[in-house]
């Protein structure tokens, strides 16, 4: 699948200074959500960590061993993850697309 092997540089836990600043940027960055929908997926008690990929200014955030969060350029600009997708399919709008229109998307 990949050209490379994926590789991952360095694992930090964040503090929780750090996870209150993560779970107020994620609600900010998606109006949809709710506290109470972020605990879902990142519970306040839990260890959430940080880990980057090699080669690239990738981060992922981890929480209970899932990946929830990944940020491209660590600039804070999240994007969630399937896993946290498919825990909150409320959290991003729904696009629909007339069939004549869908041959061309898929086909790139």
């Amino acid at each position: 699948m990949f050209k490379k092997p994926f590789k991952t540089q360095q694992q930090s836990l964040l503090k929780n200074s750090d996870k209150r600043k993560l779970r107020d940027s994620i609600i900010r960055n998606f109006p949809k959500l709710k506290e109470d929908d972020v605990n879902l997926v990142m519970p306040q008690k839990e260890d959430v960590t940080m880990q980057k990929v090699a080669g690239t200014h990738m981060c992922l955030y981890i929480s209970n061993g899932n990946p929830i969060f990944f940020d491209l350029d660590s600039k804070g600009d999240f994007f969630p993850t399937v896993y946290t997708l498919w825990k909150l399919p409320h959290m991003m709008e729904v696009i629909t697309v007339q069939r004549p229109v869908l041959k061309y998307i898929l086909s790139g």
